[in-house]
């Protein structure tokens, strides 16, 4: 599925693993940038071990089942009764769904989020929450009932013709961010202990380093200098929170690159891999094979 304005080769990836087990489409337009995401059941349907950066932003309340996803490194298991949130520029990658699952849940542009909520503030409020405690949100029975309540609000709306259409989408965005952000300040979702929260940052920061400059750098040194740590410490809170050395981070940074590169543009192959500062195009080749078990001339084909 193609949406102009939503460019999701991220939740629409993540979402395209959790096949719908009927024709039905995973998300529907409500607005410009504003995207119901239906609930539909989702069922494991391929492998999917390889993770994408999110453009936009969503919003998922699960309805039944269970499925294990990572952001940002950080691994998750939710199940019904749970919300994953997860911002723009986000890593992620579903590991697998352990029991057929129901999502509803919104997805949405940062210009839809800047130009229609009521407070920006409220939106870097929440990203900021996201950062500091967690994406998941374990969500009790009233809560549950109260959010599921306020998105199936917007299903109608995917198809009204009323004047009060686009009042009313404001309203209830505003209220879901609103929600969302009186219950991470209540006291509900439980606080994590400092230096969780310190590992968290480096892990963060270094996310942003690796997007910046992975096509150029990709010795451990520079980003350990970057965070203002050894490349020992960087690569032992790497492994605590996600599993992952320094090295295999740079490395997917550049595969997702590549894979970007080679679906959303017309240069060749040897471009691509002079474009990411690979010594030649064979090299680039058995890089990327090693990774994606396919050629980029294969992967290219097989997924234009």
């Amino acid at each position: 599925m193609k949406n102009s304005d939503v460019k999701f080769h991220s939740i629409e990836d993540i979402l395209s693993v959790v096949q719908p087990n009927n024709d039905s489409f995973i998300m529907k337009k409500i607005f410009k940038g504003l995207y119901l995401v239906d609930d539909i059941e989702y069922v494991m349907d391929n492998s999917f071990s390889y993770p994408f950066r999110t453009d936009n932003s969503a919003i998922l309340l699960v309805l039944k089942g269970e499925l294990k996803i990572q952001v940002d490194l950080i691994s998750y298991s939710v199940r019904k009764n749970d919300m994953i949130i997860i911002p723009s520029g986000s890593i992620c990658r579903t590991s697998e769904i352990t029991e057929p699952t129901r999502l509803l849940g919104l997805v949405f542009t940062d210009e839809f989020a800047n130009s229609n909520i009521q407070n920006i503030q409220d939106i870097n409020t929440v990203r900021f929450f996201f950062i500091k405690k967690s994406p998941q949100i374990s969500l009790l029975e009233e809560n549950y009932k109260a959010f599921q309540l306020l998105l199936k609000q917007l299903e109608p709306l995917t198809y009204s013709v009323t004047n009060y259409k686009k009042d009313k989408i404001f309203h209830y965005f505003n209220l879901i961010i609103i929600e969302i952000m009186d219950f991470y300040r209540s006291g509900e979702h439980s606080e994590l202990e400092s230096k969780t929260i310190r590992k968290k940052e480096i892990v963060q920061n270094l996310i942003q380093l690796v997007h910046k400059h992975a096509s150029v750098e990709r010795h451990v040194e520079f980003y350990a200098d970057k965070l203002s740590v050894t490349p020992g410490y960087l690569t032992k809170v790497l492994k605590e929170v996600s599993g992952l050395t320094t090295r295999e981070i740079i490395e997917e940074s550049v595969i997702m690159e590549a894979r970007d590169l080679l679906l959303n543009t017309n240069l060749t192959i040897a471009e691509i891999a002079y474009q990411l500062h690979f010594s030649d195009q064979s090299f680039f080749g058995k890089f990327f094979k090693n990774k994606m078990k396919k050629s980029p001339k294969n992967f290219r084909e097989v997924n234009l």
